[in-house]
């Protein structure tokens, strides 16, 4: 789910909880008058007896759809939208004309030069459709005595590439940074 909805419902919850409070207060002192909850018992009584198939019917709807937007919810909040699967990448150059490459291709290349990076153990790169332009989606394992942060700046230098790369004029990018207790490879 993007971050609109998320903020809407955050806001109205709140709001919500702020005017139950505030009813709350002021019921506890006195400026709103409620009745005798032994009275309010006695009328649900006498409306349930008489209207007993419509509440039950009524409750069940009720309960049915605040579970489905529950559910619905919840499944938006879990999955991620990692984009469509992308075969390949146009670049169009106006002048110069087309060049497709193969989206593959492209994960490859960032990958290995991602792993050049000091402090980088691996890396693996997904290259998806975000609209109509490439996402890649970034794991980096880095080493152990590697912070980060670190190793998220030295990997802007190669993102800084991409869009020139790609004939885009932004690429988004998702990084996800995992530590490692293996050393690399090579003399740093």
């Amino acid at each position: 789910m993007n971050r609109r909805p998320n903020r809407i419902v955050l806001a109205l919850t709140g709001l919500l909880l702020v005017a139950a409070g505030t009813v709350a207060l002021l019921a506890a002192t006195g400026v709103i008058p409620l009745r005798q909850p032994g009275n309010l018992y006695d009328e649900l009584v006498a409306s349930v007896t008489t209207y007993s198939r419509e509440w039950a019917a009524g409750g069940v709807i009720g309960g049915l759809l605040v579970a489905a937007v529950g559910a619905w919810l919840v499944r938006r909040q879990l999955t991620v939208d990692e984009g469509d699967r992308l075969g390949t990448v146009t670049l169009d150059r106006r002048d110069r004309g087309r060049t497709t490459l193969e989206a593959v291709a492209v994960a490859r290349a960032t990958a290995e030069d991602l792993r050049a990076r000091r402090g980088v153990v691996d890396s693996s790169v997904r290259v998806v459709a975000f609209g109509s332009r490439p996402r890649l989606l970034v794991s980096l394992a880095v080493s152990a005595d590697t912070e980060p942060h670190v190793a998220l700046e030295r990997a802007e230098e190669v993102y800084q590439r991409l869009p020139r790369l790609l004939g885009t004029e932004a690429v988004h990018v998702d990084t996800r940074v995992r530590p490692t207790a293996e050393r690399p490879d090579r003399v740093q």
